[in-house]
């Protein structure tokens, strides 16, 4: 019996968490919904169209952030569906796992520049050196680049236009 009542009250905080984020205007401020449904415990709605998304969804993730809460954009069927789900958990990282494959890649990378160099270079310790600096150089620019582009396009979907 008390799995019964169990059931019935998670239902109805789902029910009552989707009348709030429908209700509290934070969907319908932004988008003009055409239907709004609970699909496997997800709040869907169907988007009117056309209408500008982008904006708009980027004003949708801002008011769900305190609600511990995302929203997903996607075109299905010709129709623009936005789902809002619960904000995922994110671990924290194991700094030995880290530090582990950071050692594995460089001596992988001496262990090939070791056994490409011997007729070019007299010690081969010293191509593998080389080789392993030079993978590790040009990835750590990579990284750095990748990293730059994305606070660049953050900071543009930040600056209101």
């Amino acid at each position: 019996m008390s799995a019964i009542s169990t059931e019935n009250v998670e239902a109805s905080s789902t029910q009552a968490d989707f009348e709030q984020v429908t209700s509290a205007r934070v969907i319908s401020s932004e988008f003009r919904i055409e239907e709004a449904l609970m699909e496997n415990d997800v709040r869907t709605y169907h988007l009117a169209q056309p209408q500008e998304t982008k904006q708009a969804f980027l004003g949708v993730l801002k008011k769900l952030e305190p609600m511990n809460l995302i929203a997903l954009l996607r075109r299905t069927d010709g129709r623009v569906v936005l789902r809002v789900v619960p904000r995922p958990s994110v671990k924290p990282s194991n700094i030995l796992i880290n530090w582990a494959l950071l050692f594995a890649t460089i001596a992988t990378a001496f262990v090939t520049g070791y056994f490409l160099s011997p007729d070019v270079i007299d010690p081969p310790y010293v191509g593998g050196a080389a080789f392993a600096a030079r993978a590790s150089y040009k990835r750590l620019h990579q990284r750095i680049q990748m990293l730059l582009q994305n606070v660049r396009s953050r900071n543009s979907a930040e600056t209101p236009q």
